[in-house]
């Protein structure tokens, strides 16, 4: 059982296994890269339901490193509260395009 150490609303973050790009976890269990579609719990018992099932089964060869972050609700969806995931959740800072 993972121990949640933030407070509030929080999501589940993780890096796609094949792209690496960051992805969120929806309420069925399926990723997005779009934060706001993130599925996201205060209570203990649904913040736990969360990560286990970020952490288990199909999810475990999709994706690597869930992580629980905080964020706020807002009227799209969620938002990350913290810089890193804000940047996080915007994508690459460099590309390689030319």
């Amino acid at each position: 059982m993972a121990k949640s150490r933030l407070g509030g609303l929080q999501a589940v973050t993780a890096n796609d296994l094949r792209s690496g790009a960051v992805v969120f976890m929806r309420r069925d269990g399926s990723w997005t890269d779009d934060v706001r579609l993130a599925d996201a719990a205060q209570d203990p018992v649904e913040v736990e339901r969360l990560i286990e099932l970020a952490r288990s089964g199909r999810n475990a060869t999709l994706v690597v490193d869930p992580v629980l972050i905080e964020v706020a609700a807002e009227a799209t969806g969620v938002a990350p509260i913290r810089l890193r995931e804000k940047i996080r959740a915007a994508g690459p800072t460099v590309t390689f395009d030319s």
